[in-house]
């Protein structure tokens, strides 16, 4: 009650609770814990050292804007990680849903515990996947370079089928699923092969311009039931 009144400063310790219950980045709370330490500060030489700290910490925000590019390449050890959930994924379309990105909200819309929300999107904002710009998290690069030969590739194909299965038996009329094992033609299996690709090609260009309201995630898979001999 006194901090509130302004009878007294929080601690480092209530700072440092705070901005973990508010989601804050590790940037974001660097600086609201200098700000408390400039605030607490006991001479003129200590709150010149937390007004220089200050500026650091805005110079280093501005220098990560300024680096952001419109595709995003992960390195492998940033891959593992990004690949290991699928709430990496999510979160990263969530926020360009959620009002300000705020993360009490998309743990709850994932019915994730908040703490690991906070724990991806903090990931997510040192890898420029996504960007606070005026306060708000927001989506960043909207295209994800992967390799098709990449180890992670595999396992980004499982995270997202492991949420379909969860799906199946409460398929709302929005939503589609479709599984047809049956006999064909190698001529027509190459066919239907290149339509799949084609419908998948035609989806992507439509996603690229849809404006983001509703998350929705695309599984296809079309292989041999059966190894061929030859």
């Amino acid at each position: 009650s006194q901090v509130f009144q302004g009878d007294k400063h929080l601690s480092f310790e209530q700072a440092c609770d705070l901005c973990q219950f508010f989601g804050l980045t590790e940037l974001e709370t660097d600086y609201f814990v200098a700000l408390v330490l400039k605030e607490r500060a006991g001479n003129e030489a200590a709150r010149k050292k937390c007004a220089k700290d200050l500026e650091k910490i805005k110079s280093k925000a501005a220098h990560l804007e300024e680096r952001i590019s419109n595709d995003v390449i992960l390195n492998d050890a940033d891959s593992a990680t990004f690949f290991s959930h699928w709430s990496y994924t999510a979160i990263k379309l969530l926020v360009s849903l959620v009002q300000d990105g705020q993360p009490s909200i998309i743990a709850k819309k994932l019915n994730l515990p908040l703490e690991s929300v906070n724990k991806v999107i903090e990931f997510l904002t040192q890898t420029q996947l996504c960007l606070y710009k005026d306060g708000k998290l927001t989506q960043g690069p909207s295209k994800l370079h992967i390799a098709a030969d990449s180890p992670f590739v595999s396992r980004h194909h499982l995270n997202w089928r492991i949420k379909a299965l969860d799906k199946i038996g409460y398929l709302k009329p929005d939503e589609f699923s479709f599984t047809m094992p049956t006999n064909v033609s190698l001529k027509d299996a190459a066919i239907i092969r290149q339509q799949l690709i084609e419908i998948v090609d035609q989806t992507v260009k439509v996603v690229d311009n849809s404006k983001p309201e509703a998350m929705f995630c695309l599984n296809l898979d079309w292989f041999h039931v059966l190894e061929s001999k030859n």
